[in-house]
């Protein structure tokens, strides 16, 4: 949970800088690739400092998943699309619409792990809610 109220904060924070970035350098795909060097360079140095990364190396060459490749692809477009959306609109509508993920991650979590992981109704109807609230956002503002 906590990691999970630190990403808001991180990616609330990130989405008014960079439309800030935007201004200065109008380019989607270099702020995505600065995004992932920096998540790729953090995490190489937490990895070394408690003495796993050589085998981290060694282990995810040798390890072909394809739904972490299919996940990372995902991930990378949509950190790219939000980049390239906001050169076009303003970050906060470009915010509240990418808040409705939580909803889309209730029907493909649904879709993809069905007896997996369980989706109860009261999930459901935060999603919903999320969803209407990101559309009131996105479309009086």
């Amino acid at each position: 949970m906590i990691f999970s109220i630190l990403a808001a904060v991180g990616f609330g924070i990130g989405q008014g800088l960079r439309k800030q970035a935007m201004f200065h350098y109008s380019d989607p795909f270099a702020g995505a690739f600065i995004g992932a060097a920096v998540a790729f360079i953090s995490f190489s140095i937490s990895e070394a400092i408690k003495g796993n990364f050589t085998e981290l190396v060694k282990t995810n060459l040798q390890f072909k998943n394809k739904f972490y490749i299919l996940s990372g692809i995902m991930t990378s477009m949509a950190v790219l699309s939000f980049f390239i959306s906001i050169q076009y609109i303003h970050v906060a509508y470009a915010g509240a619409i990418a808040a409705v993920e939580p909803v889309l991650t209730v029907i493909f979590s649904k879709i993809f792990l069905k007896e997996e992981e369980e989706i109860s109704p009261v999930v459901i109807a935060i999603a919903l809610l999320i969803f209407l609230g990101a559309g009131v956002i996105a479309f009086t503002a």
